[in-house]
Formats: structure tokens, C-alpha cells, sequence
């Protein structure tokens, strides 16, 4: 049996029956205190176990018992009847109360277990390593009743997320950035979905895919950002994707203020054009949203994630689609070479994006002319338009053309769509 000898002062136990109510081989479900439990009397013991299944709730006392292995017959989940442990990870284990038998008698102890919190913690980390969604959507719920905050949870998967994939930062981390974006906005009762979502999209776009080995800062101090920042561009240059992330995480262990780091990143992500189809700079620009989410203590493992992109990027001048019928990269390099002198121009003019006039200009960035586009961005910035509300008019502009799209489009023309507007989005946050 397993009895115990157990001090009253560490232990809280209520009778629960005669032990002449669970005759061996039998069962027993009483009602303690609001405890539904069930009691089995076995050849190795009398155990008490909550007669929920932590799977789905189906009645424990319904299963069958062998060898001191509870099975619930609903999904087959199997529990050690001596400490309520899953033998399946989608299940999560049961509660179990330690029993005593004294005078005849079934005594259980209803004292609370142990720490709640990290047990929900944990379990949650299961279900986004195993990509199991009812798991990461119960602890989730459990999670945000009892603190409200969607932090938490928001930096385990972004932990998990950044060092689980050896491509580094995807989609499924800015699903997750931008549903905590949303989170201020949402009712209550709509947060804990939006993080399930989430943390869900990290779990499926991590799943299967070997673990990212991060790269140790620099040894000692002695480079300054200045140079880091150029050695970052030059190996992005020669996609050098260890380089790279070792300048990066060097960056960030200097002390460097945030915007520092950020102007040395966006700069690396936007000397190629339009890398990775857009994803890059959109990747970067969600990086820093969930630091200021999560905090900066996260910033390495974070900005290093972004490393592999910057380096392996399709980078658009190479491309036949930039280069013809049009060519849009010879397009931009002569526009480049008048930017510096525009600002000059425009600082002297000081307007601001409604002078310059934001209604007619869109309607020329959605037109199809790209030499129009970039003379009419051009002359706004020697008006005085700043340049962060010359970016809101272009992501403007993009949010009008999905709005606008045809809904008879195929789905990878929508992406193109999709992907203009984030990159867009990502030069006005940046």
C-alpha cells in the first residue's frame, strides 16, 4: 500500500471513505471540498487522482488501470498512478493527492500542490516545442487569468522562436509581434486568442527545423560601433552570414543605445534592394517592436536572428523582374545620387506632409510610371517633406492598394500586394 507517514502540520488530509467501500481491483469517485476525485484500489496501492483528464475532461474513473497505469478511454492518455504523470505530452499530467489508510479508513490530503505558475510555464514551452496547439492554448488562457499580461508568454516564444530555427527570424516571430502589437487594442476576453494565434504560428514555423548555435560577441571591447557597423555591411556584402551575426551581437554587448543598434541594422538591411522580397526590412523592423515588448535584455539572441536573411537574401538588382521591361534599379541609383541635396533643399522649406500635399501624391505612387514616382517623391522632399512622413505617404499608399485589389487575383499576386505594404510599413516605423 502506499501509506505514509506524514507530519498533520505539513499535511491536510479529510476522510474520503471506508476502505470497505473500494474493494480491491475496484474504484471509487468522491466529491471533497469541490474535489471530484477518483480512488483506485490496485495490487500496489490505493491511489487518488482528480477524476478529470487534463487532455479533454472525460471521467477518469471510466478508464482502466494495469500495472499502476491509468488509460483514459477517450484519446488513450496515460497517467502513473503515483504521481499523476503523462506518458503523453498532449495530455499534461494529473493531479494526484497523496492518500493515507488509517482506523479502516481512506484518507486524502487536499493540501494545494506546488508552484502553479511554473507549471503552466512549463507547459506551455511543451506545447511550442512539440507544436501542440491545445496545450500552448491552455496554458495561454491560464496564463493571462492570472496575471493579465501577455508578456510572459509573448518572451517564451520569442525566446524559443529565435533559437529554434537555424534560418533565424520568420514568419511565424512576426505573427507573433504583430498579434502583440494588436494586444493594448483587444478586449480582454480576445488577448488570450490573439497570443494562441501567435505563439501558435512560432510552434508550426519552427517545427522541424534544426536549432540555431549562436555566435559569442567579439572578445574584449576594443572595436567601436563605427567600425562594427561597417564590417556588418561588408560581410552582408559577401554573404557572410557568421560574420555578420557575430558584428551583430558585438553591437549590442558594446552598451550601445538602442537606436544605434537599430540605425547600424537598417542600414545593413537596405544597402541591397528590396532583399528577400521585402521580408528582410519587415523582419528588422518587427525585431525591434518585440524588444520593446519583451525588453532589450533579449536584444542578441534577437537582432543575431535576423543574421542569416540579411546574408542570403534575394537581393532584387539582381533579378530579371527589377531589371524588365523596366529598369527599376537604374531608376533608383540616379534618384540616390539627388536625395542629399533634396534634403538640404527641404530642410530649408520645413513643410510638413499635408503641405506638401500627400493627397496627390499617392495617386501617382499607385500609378504605373516608376521614373513619375520617383521624381514626384523627390521634388516632396525638396518641398520639406520628412522623410518619415514621405515613408507614411508610400505605406499609405500600399495599405490603398490592397484595399483596392481585385479579389480575382491569385494568391501569389496578393502576396505581392502583402509584401509591399509591409516593406513599406517597415522604411515609415524604421
Amino acid at each position: 500500500m502506499n501509506t505514509q507517514s506524514i507530519e498533520p502540520a505539513n499535511r491536510t488530509f479529510v476522510r474520503a471513505a471506508s476502505l470497505t467501500d473500494l474493494p480491491p481491483g475496484g474504484h471509487l469517485t468522491v466529491n471533497l471540498d469541490g474535489h471530484v476525485i477518483a480512488l483506485f484500489h490496485t495490487p500496489e496501492g490505493t491511489f487518488a487522482v482528480d477524476n478529470r483528464c487534463p487532455h479533454m475532461g472525460f471521467p477518469l474513473d471510466r478508464g482502466t488501470v494495469k500495472d499502476c497505469i491509468l488509460t483514459c478511454h477517450w484519446h488513450h492518455a496515460r497517467f502513473d498512478l503515483h504521481s499523476g504523470g503523462a506518458f503523453d505530452p498532449w495530455a499534461d499530467d494529473v493531479r494526484a493527492f497523496p492518500v493515507k489508510l488509517e482506523g479502516g479508513d481512506i484518507w486524502i490530503d487536499l493540501a494545494p500542490r506546488g508552484d502553479s505558475r511554473r507549471h503552466r510555464v512549463e507547459r506551455l514551452r511543451d506545447g511550442i516545442e512539440r507544436n501542440l496547439s491545445l496545450v500552448i492554448g491552455k496554458s495561454v488562457i491560464a496564463m493571462l487569468d492570472d496575471t493579465g499580461d501577455a508578456r510572459e508568454p509573448f518572451r517564451i516564444g520569442l525566446e524559443f522562436g529565435t533559437h529554434y530555427r537555424r534560418d533565424g527570424w520568420g514568419a511565424g516571430l512576426t505573427t507573433l509581434t504583430c498579434l502583440m502589437n494588436l494586444i493594448p487594442n483587444l478586449r480582454d476576453e480576445d488577448r488570450a486568442r490573439a497570443m494562441f494565434h501567435g505563439l501558435c504560428s512560432v510552434a508550426n514555423d519552427s517545427d522541424g527545423h534544426p536549432p540555431r548555435f549562436e555566435m559569442r560577441p567579439l572578445p574584449g571591447n576594443g572595436a567601436s560601433l563605427a567600425e562594427i557597423k561597417r564590417w556588418l555591411r561588408k560581410f552582408v556584402e559577401v554573404r557572410d552570414t557568421e560574420g555578420a551575426e557575430r558584428c551583430i551581437v558585438s553591437a549590442v554587448r558594446t552598451g550601445a543605445a538602442p537606436r544605434e543598434v537599430a540605425d547600424m541594422m537598417f542600414a545593413a538591411a537596405t544597402d541591397h534592394r528590396y532583399l528577400d522580397g521585402g521580408h528582410t526590412l519587415d523582419f528588422s523592423n518587427k525585431a525591434f517592436e518585440a524588444l520593446d515588448h519583451a525588453g532589450w535584455d533579449l536584444a542578441e539572441p534577437v537582432l543575431a536572428s535576423l543574421a542569416r536573411g540579411y546574408a542570403t537574401g534575394d537581393r532584387m538588382e539582381e533579378s530579371n523582374s527589377w531589371r524588365n521591361p523596366v529598369d527599376l534599379v537604374a531608376i533608383l541609383e540616379a534618384a540616390f545620387e539627388h536625395i542629399s541635396d533634396a534634403l538640404a533643399l527641404g530642410r530649408r522649406a520645413s513643410r510638413s506632409s499635408d503641405q506638401f500635399g500627400r493627397d496627390a501624391l499617392v495617386p501617382v505612387i499607385l500609378g504605373d510610371d516608376p521614373q513619375a514616382i520617383v521624381d514626384a517623391m523627390l521634388a516632396a522632399l525638396r518641398e520639406g517633406c520628412a522623410p518619415a512622413d514621405l515613408a507614411g505617404a508610400v505605406a499609405y499608399a500600399a495599405a490603398l492598394r490592397i484595399a483596392r485589389f481585385p479579389v480575382s487575383n491569385e494568391f501569389g499576386d496578393w502576396d505581392t500586394a502583402h509584401h509591399s505594404f509591409t516593406f513599406a510599413n517597415a522604411v515609415h516605423q524604421s
